[in-house]
């Protein structure tokens, strides 16, 4: 049921076969394992639905409609998360595939597993805001030899920055080591927000003591005259040893960042390890709270771990760059569902008060979730499978 008013929700952007595709989308993504996200899957798990050719039709017919269900799954994230601590995280992830035929497939460096590998690159954001943390926008990378207009990492992150400061939603943005660098930070100052990120240790110039030098240098300089102070920190499981220097510098095109270099003591080894050196231009936060600010950086990945894992991320098998989108959207949409659901907005959701209560089950309902109801009735405990699927308990009243 909390599928059909969430499907209500953009039915002034969608016609009737639209708004029926979208729903059983929705609903394989909310009832189904993660192994059954593609189309051929649909037929096999849902009674009733239309055959694979109109779902193939529904993601690749070049009409407005994702561009639409995008700005109203916007529209609904301001009305209902809008807040004046929100924040935007920006990072980039890969989507690793096989088939060479898929537009604008190319082999990418992979850090983690130390080689190139056949893959989407996707520039993704996540509105964070004290209360919920869910997926805002997303733009696919494409390399210059195959790109008709080419398009750097920075700038679609950029674009994302943008789209969300004209709505005003956001006072802060997060970035990791790749998006924290001058020809990014210089082109959102304009904008006046907060930023928190990691600087990569490198050529970098900063001015420490009315000296110019690069980060490397300066962070040498800082572990050979031992500038650090020692903490010892509570974690979750068991407590850590840290060492950090902070210092305000000043960054040609930035202006003055609060600087905090810091490394963790490491148990087995006895050593520190490698230095982090963590930057915003918040100027008044002490070395710790900007640490553990910027640890709220940690969402977007856990954001896609639950994409990828749960939702279909990346596990499209289609050539054409919208129906790639189309899945895109989809995750992002039942990361949407899944948050409104927890905080029980739906309810509240007008959309609940004219939904017509003679719904029929086989729209919302699959095999797996048919075998399950019958074992539950011999258990004696239908109402509570009743109640777990949101179904209404009047219409299962012959059998309680």
């Amino acid at each position: 049921m909390f599928v059909l008013l969430f499907c209500s929700m953009f039915k002034q952007v969608l016609t009737k076969p639209q708004k029926k595709h979208f729903g059983l989308f929705m609903t394989q993504r909310m009832i189904c394992s993660p192994k059954h996200q593609t189309m051929s899957h649909i037929k096999r798990i849902f009674l009733k639905s239309p055959s694979i050719n109109a779902f193939s039709n529904f993601l690749n017919t070049p009409t407005r409609v994702w561009k639409k269900l995008k700005e109203r799954r916007k529209e609904i994230l301001i009305q209902k998360f809008k807040s004046k601590k929100g924040a935007l995280i920006i990072d980039d992830t890969f989507c690793y595939k096989t088939g060479k035929r898929m537009r604008h497939i190319f082999k990418n460096f992979c850090h983690v597993l130390g080689k190139k590998v056949l893959s989407h690159v996707v520039v993704t954001s996540v509105y964070k805001t004290p209360k919920v943390s869910m997926g805002y926008d997303f733009k696919v990378y494409i390399p210059k030899k195959i790109a008709e207009h080419f398009k750097t990492k920075y700038e679609l992150a950029l674009e994302i920055i943008k789209d969300a400061y004209k709505r005003n939603l956001i006072k802060r943005v997060y970035f990791d080591s790749w998006f924290c660098q001058p020809t990014l930070l210089k082109k959102i100052k304009p904008m006046k927000l907060e930023f928190f990120g990691m600087f990569r240790i490198g050529k970098m110039k900063v001015r420490s003591d009315g000296v110019y030098m690069m980060l490397s240098k300066f962070v040498e300089e800082t572990i050979k005259k031992n500038k650090f102070i020692y903490r010892r920190l509570r974690g979750r499981k068991k407590s850590y040893k840290i060492r950090y220097y902070r210092e305000i510098v000043f960054i040609k095109h930035i202006g003055k960042v609060n600087l905090v270099v810091s490394q963790k003591y490491d148990q087995k080894t006895k050593i520190f390890n490698e230095p982090r050196v963590y930057a915003t231009n918040v100027l008044n936060l002490r070395a710790l709270e900007v640490i553990r600010t910027y640890l709220n950086r940690w969402d977007i990945e856990m954001f896609h771990k639950t994409v990828k894992q749960s939702f279909g991320f990346e596990d499209y098998q289609v050539i054409e760059a919208q129906a790639r989108d189309a899945y895109f959207e989809l995750a992002f949409l039942s990361d949407m569902l899944l948050q409104l659901k927890r905080l029980g907005q739906l309810d509240n959701h007008r959309a609940s008060r004219i939904l017509p209560c003679t719904a029929p089950t086989e729209k919302v309902g699959s095999e797996d979730l048919v075998l399950d109801a019958l074992a539950a009735q011999k258990k004696g405990t239908l109402k509570e499978f009743i109640q777990m699927c949101g179904f209404m308990e009047k219409r299962f009243q012959y059998f309680l």
